[in-house]
């Protein structure tokens, strides 16, 4: 994939606002992640939180946006702790609360997370909107299987790769060792209008988007599930108001993996 954007000089000047508000100090970081964006004209339709130090505050309760869709914070809740990472813990209901997000017809939400692959339990709700399962969720990014524990995204030879029902859903992810921990690159898109287009959690489609009422696209988002939250340490999250095709999720992901997670070891 080429990176044009490494060729310009000096700082994006909407990767320069991110850094002063939020205090982040690897602006170079912050500005080739911000110019990839622009490259690959998602910057517009894309809001962003990353957790990694140098690439926020590090500190505090206020999770800041970045990307050209969405300029609300988001807020921690019960105090997820801060350092190589934000970990987020399910015996302290631990979350981050975005704020509501633009209704669309589709949706695409990634987080990058470390979980270790040996992991037996479900981790719900890394990422969506309220509640996953409950009746008033429509979507959410899960990890591992109820059914068999070890989750398919495990092993370190996981390439980047795309599968799932066709062209009606599916999963890309991406997954390599950083020292001892396994960092994750797990994503996910979807069409409302599609009746028979359900998320896909270790080989199973499992929930449907509902197409009014409880669940539309549109309100409150989490990092971490105010129901049946995860454990994890969070490295980022994103969020699309489309549905990314498999052609731009490998934009992302090789984008992210050369900028924000240039240190996560990614494949």
């Amino acid at each position: 994939m080429s990176v044009p954007w490494r060729r310009s000089s000096g700082i994006d000047p909407d990767a320069r606002a991110y850094c002063l508000r939020s205090g982040a100090t690897d602006r170079r970081v912050m500005s080739d992640w911000v110019r990839g964006l622009k490259g690959l004209a998602l910057w517009e339709q894309c809001a962003g939180w990353t957790f990694l130090p140098g690439q926020c505050a590090g500190t505090g309760s206020v999770a800041h946006t970045v990307g050209g869709l969405y300029s609300t914070n988001g807020t921690l809740v019960n105090g997820p702790t801060w350092g190589r990472g934000l970990t987020m813990t399910a015996a302290n209901a631990q979350y981050i609360a975005t704020g509501t997000i633009q209704n669309a017809a589709a949706a695409s939400i990634a987080v990058v997370c470390m979980i270790p692959s040996s992991t037996t339990v479900l981790q719900n709700n890394l990422f969506g909107d309220y509640g996953g399962f409950s009746t008033i969720g429509s979507y959410s990014l899960h990890f591992g299987s109820q059914n068999n524990g070890n989750s398919s995204f495990a092993g370190p030879s996981n390439p980047f790769t795309f599968s799932g029902n066709g062209s009606e859903g599916g999963i890309n992810k991406g997954s390599g060792y950083y020292k001892d921990d396994k960092y994750h690159f797990l994503a996910l898109s979807g069409n409302r209008a599609i009746p028979s287009n359900e998320f896909f959690q270790d080989g199973e489609f499992l929930q449907k988007f509902p197409t009014s009422a409880n669940g539309i696209l549109g309100q409150q988002i989490y990092i971490g599930g105010v129901v049946n939250p995860p454990t994890a340490t969070f490295a980022a999250a994103l969020y699309f108001p489309t549905r990314l095709s498999q052609a731009q999720w490998a934009g992302v992901y090789q984008l992210y993996r050369s900028t924000l997670g240039k240190d996560l070891g990614l494949l």
